[in-house]
């Protein structure tokens, strides 16, 4: 075998600095005018891509300085085949509607539950049995499942979303009003018979909605998984190793969970495709941010 060989050298960005340069930090002035360090790498997370986009657009930083964000938005969950339902709803429940630690968001939160036709309705039931023990309080209550959401703004954003699917002809199973009389609480949340071409089935609502969507055959649910702009996660339940593998292998998204959901670990990357974000966060990966790649090409074939 013949090798050709190029280095490659990955050297530190904050230990790249120009001699010519000033010692002063670099910053940006807030709208109070307190200054904010602009000398690490961006994170921006857990936004919708308009945010993003307007964070990116109105930013002051550094454009050396690179900057990596991963966006909240549906993301594809499946049960697909006959094994016990119980499990299944288990896990896909938990990070649809109770959301992550009682708080009102999850970036990663699965709003498409794509399940198997042959459990569809059992699944349903089930859904249904679990969203009515969620527990809305504080979410400094350990007893907590849900939150409310953070303002008015967040809260009429979903309710409006919610009013959107009953009229394009969604099935409000449960929930879909405020909960109480005081706050942002939004009731859990459920709708069936969800197109693929509804807003709630293609749109970031950011709130306690769970859309259940059946399909026939895995190639139908991979293409229905995949037919969106986004791709942070997505997750599979199934008893089938060989079947689960094939779907993660074909969905197109960062993380792909099986049999188990919003797990993270500090030596896996965490970003996703598409419109779901640029870069990775933790793992080497993670790294990238803060270092860049040096090539150095040097013809040996000379003589003397």
């Amino acid at each position: 075998m013949k090798h050709s060989l190029a280095f490659a050298d990955r050297e530190s960005k904050k230990a790249r600095v120009d001699p010519q340069a000033s010692a002063e930090p670099q910053t940006n002035q807030t709208e109070d005018n307190e200054p904010r360090m602009a000398t690490e790498p961006s994170n921006l997370t857990n936004g919708t891509t308009e945010t993003r986009d307007l964070a990116v657009e109105s930013s002051t930083v550094d454009p050396s300085v690179p900057a990596a964000d991963q966006q909240e938005e549906q993301q594809p969950a499946e049960a697909p085949d006959q094994s016990i339902v119980e499990p299944h709803q288990q896990r896909q429940h938990q990070p649809s509607l109770p959301q992550e630690n009682g708080l009102p968001s999850c970036c990663i939160a699965s709003s498409r539950i794509f399940v198997e036709e042959s459990i569809y309705d059992d699944f349903v039931e089930r859904a249904l049995k679990r969203s009515k023990e969620a527990k809305l309080l504080d979410p400094k209550d350990p007893e907590c499942t849900q939150g409310p959401q953070v303002d008015v703004k967040q809260f009429d954003r979903i309710i409006n979303y919610i009013h959107t699917g009953k009229k394009e002809g969604a099935t409000l199973l449960c929930g879909g009003n405020q909960y109480g009389s005081e706050g942002y609480w939004v009731e859990p949340t459920i709708f069936t018979d969800v197109k693929d071409d509804m807003r709630i089935a293609k749109e970031e609502i950011f709130g306690p909605v769970m859309c259940i969507l059946k399909f026939k055959t895995l190639d139908e649910a991979i293409t229905r998984a995949n037919t969106t702009s986004y791709g942070l996660g997505a997750g599979i339940c199934t008893r089938d190793i060989g079947k689960a593998l094939t779907l993660a292998h074909k969905i197109r998204a960062g993380t792909i969970y099986i049999n188990c959901y919003d797990v993270f670990t500090p030596e896996a990357p965490f970003g996703g495709y598409k419109q779901s974000g640029q870069g990775r966060e933790l793992g080497e990966s993670g790294l990238d941010a803060y270092l860049e790649n040096k090539t150095v090409i040097c013809d040996l074939s000379f003589k003397e």
